[in-house]
């Protein structure tokens, strides 16, 4: 339906802007403005799990997406148990869970290296 085409399409402007705000992330820098200006596509992103509750295969195509995004933006914000709990629900969604799987392995190897290291964030923050 037309509706389903417009968010879709709403869609794939909000990951686009995704990208381009992780193109201006720095190594050596925090990451906490970073995180400020991807919240309103986090919020975007969340409103979809809710927006397309059925079973139908297109509302869990919808928050396979919703899922998906928000467990890579989690991801390279360095949070793995927000990554975690975003791959667990795409897993249970049932869309396409072996991403699910791959990415619940990535979180936590990431959880593993910052208990590791004693960090936790994968970037060098300069210290005033």
């Amino acid at each position: 339906s037309q509706s389903r085409y417009g968010e879709g399409k709403t869609q794939i402007e909000a990951i686009e802007a995704v990208k381009e705000i992780f193109k201006g992330m720095k190594a050596d820098e925090p990451i906490n403005i970073l995180e400020a200006n991807l919240q309103p596509l986090i919020e975007y992103f969340e409103s979809l799990k809710t927006k397309y509750p059925s079973d139908e295969k297109s509302h869990r195509k919808m928050r396979y997406s919703a899922y998906y995004n928000l467990a890579k933006i989690y991801y390279y914000l360095d949070q793995p148990d927000k990554v975690i709990k975003e791959a667990e629900a795409l897993i249970a969604n049932d869309y396409d869970p072996k991403d699910g799987k791959r990415l619940l392995e990535e979180a936590i190897s990431l959880k593993n290296l910052f208990s590791n290291s004693g960090f936790n964030t994968r970037h060098n923050i300069p210290f005033n």
